[in-house]
């Protein structure tokens, strides 16, 4: 009761904000490998550490959206990376299987889906950590190959 100015304001303004994205926008391949680069560095650095929800202490539903964030921009270059470095591609698809994995345990069936953050012990951090760094680790090396067959 009484939203109905806001939401026409909302309504407005995202209609402009449409009209002023509308076009051709370019981005590059190395770009958005860049960009599946930062969000696992996000996990890395705030989410495995419980410092990102520190009163809510969903860090495992942050951490896995950003997972998957990572994992559907590395997809959609990865065809650019197949004649270069296929067995790489397998690789960080694997190691993108090992976190989903690593993250089953804790999964629950209620909100938010998945155990509170404060529920880990620091051995369950830890196997957290471990393949979020091996994978982090291959997908550093998708933009340089991406590069190589962009100037090719």
């Amino acid at each position: 009761k009484g939203m109905k100015p806001v939401a026409e304001g909302l309504l407005k303004n995202v209609e402009e904000l449409e009209e002023l994205i509308k076009g051709d926008v370019k981005i590059q391949a190395v770009e958005i490998a860049n960009g599946a680069n930062e969000l696992l560095t996000e996990v890395s650095t705030s989410k495995i550490t419980g410092e990102e929800e520190r009163y809510s202490h969903i860090d495992l539903v942050d951490f896995k959206g950003n997972v998957e964030g990572a994992e559907d921009a590395f997809l959609s270059v990865a065809p650019l990376m197949e004649g270069k470095d296929p067995e790489l591609v397998e690789e960080v698809e694997a190691d993108f299987a090992a976190v989903y994995a690593a993250l089953k345990p804790y999964e629950t069936k209620k909100w938010p889906g998945f155990v509170l953050y404060t529920e880990l012990t620091k051995a369950d951090t830890r196997k957290l950590a471990n393949v979020i760094n091996t994978l982090a680790e291959k997908l550093s090396l998708v933009p340089s190959k991406i590069a190589q067959s962009e100037g090719a």
